[in-house]
């Protein structure tokens, strides 16, 4: 790692392992098969035992929806596992320098997504259990119309399906939350 400034890497599987403190240019590597709710609640507790600590998550499989919760929850660097010798000192030295790393193809699920007033209206409307059929009914639209609305949204969201989308808002650990189906007089 020449031409890096000097960093520690430390292994923990909980804030206690790392000790009493965690310095600035501490790199806390964490390998993990995917990024679950194990590990987003013990990247959130590192993180407010130690605000300063830089975490870089090794993921044997990640999707965009795994990329996006892992920042979310914490994550400064993302490195899918086959590419660890070819990946992991470029992101430890990005995330040293203050940047959130994460792999080309994965980037574009780390943004939010950004829905129509009429997408969270319909997205909405598909949490709280109606078909298609009743949401075009109520919104004065055809099927076809609603089920175009949805597509859109399931590739936003990174889904294939209605449940995956309900699943994505109403999870508490996810970044997106019930707020994305608010709808303000400005939508």
């Amino acid at each position: 790692m020449a031409g890096y400034s000097e960093f520690a890497v430390r292994i923990a599987a909980s804030s206690q392992d790392l000790g009493s403190h965690a310095a600035p240019d501490d790199v806390l590597v964490c390998h993990c098969e995917t990024v679950g709710a194990k590990e987003l609640a013990l990247f959130a507790q590192l993180k407010s035992d130690f605000p300063e600590l830089v975490i870089v998550a090794v993921c044997e499989s990640a999707n965009s929806r795994t990329a996006r919760r892992a920042v979310d929850g914490g994550v400064d660097g993302l490195v899918i596992g086959e590419r660890l010798e070819s990946s992991l000192a470029p992101t430890v030295a990005a995330v040293l320098s203050g940047q959130i790393a994460v792999p080309r193809e994965l980037r574009s699920g780390v943004r939010k997504p950004v829905l129509s007033a009429r997408e969270k209206q319909i997205l909405g409307m598909v949490v709280m259990g109606f078909t298609n059929a009743e949401i075009g009914a109520r919104l004065f639209l055809a099927e076809s119309t609603v089920k175009c609305h949805l597509s859109s949204v399931f590739t936003k969201l990174g889904v294939s399906s209605r449940s995956e989308a309900a699943a994505a808002v109403l999870d508490p650990q996810g970044s997106l939350g019930t707020g994305i189906l608010a709808i303000t007089g400005s939508d």
